[in-house]
Parts: C-alpha cells; structure tokens; sequence
C-alpha cells in the first residue's frame, strides 16, 4: 500500500499502552531494535490532524539511522522502518477520537498525576475537532 498523506502531529493509539504524539514521518518511522522486537508497531491505530485513521499491524526494517549503521555502545539499534499498514484510511469523529483518549487515561492513570491534568481532561472534552484534540495532546509531549 502507499504511504498514506498524513496531516501532522498525529496520534498513535496502542490497544494496551496508551497513546504517542509524532510530529513528522520520521519521527512515526523511526525505532528501536527492542521496539520492533516487542512489536510496538503491532495493532496500532495511526489518527492525523484531519481525522483520517488507518491501521498498522507490523513494520519492516529499512536500514540503520547514523553512524556505525545505528547501533549505540550498548548494541541498540536505531533504525528507519515501514509501517504495515493493513486496510485503507477511514475517518474517525472527534467523540471516536475523545473516547480512545479518555480510555488511555483510564488505562493508565499515571497521566493523571501532571500538573495541568484536570486542565487538559476539560479542554480535550471541549475540543470541537480531531486537530484541535491533537494539539493539546502534542503541546504537552517532549
């Protein structure tokens, strides 16, 4: 399948490990050997700015990222890789995209021990888009 045209940041939900914010393509197709090795990249649902959705169920390794073919002193490996993706995108609504979220934060409560979390809960209800819930997950995220 082709590379689908994402709109930017977007969110990436795992079914049993919350949720990450990727800004670029390399940033979502960048990893580790322990990341491909304890299949992060499987089950995942990608969801862009626009709304669009699709699923990713595996990647490839491409090739090593920086000198010595990637690999650190401590035989990590950093490594571009290829998303597979399984099916074509679909939209998801902003309460689909507010319900994934809120179950992240139900499954994984440490969220709630930021600063600002009440804050964030009441804004990401109010959000009257899928982008706008994605920017206030991404102004939080390193």
């Amino acid at each position: 399948m082709a590379r689908p045209e994402f709109q930017f940041p977007i969110v990436a939900f795992q079914a049993d490990d919350g949720y990450w914010i990727y800004r670029n393509w390399d940033t979502l197709t960048t990893a580790n050997t322990t990341a491909l090795r304890n299949g992060y990249f499987d089950h995942l649902l990608l969801v862009d700015s626009a709304g669009h959705a699709i699923e990713v169920d595996g990647a490839t390794k491409l090739h090593g990222i920086g000198p010595f073919m990637g690999f650190n002193v401590f035989l990590q490996r950093r490594m571009r890789v290829e998303p597979k993706f399984k099916g074509e995108l679909f939209d998801l609504s902003t309460d689909d995209v507010r319900k994934l979220v809120f179950k992240s934060w139900k499954q994984f409560p440490i969220a709630e021990s930021a600063d600002n979390f009440d804050e964030l809960k009441a804004s990401v209800a109010r959000a009257a888009s899928v982008g706008e819930i994605i920017a206030l997950l991404a102004a939080g995220w390193p």
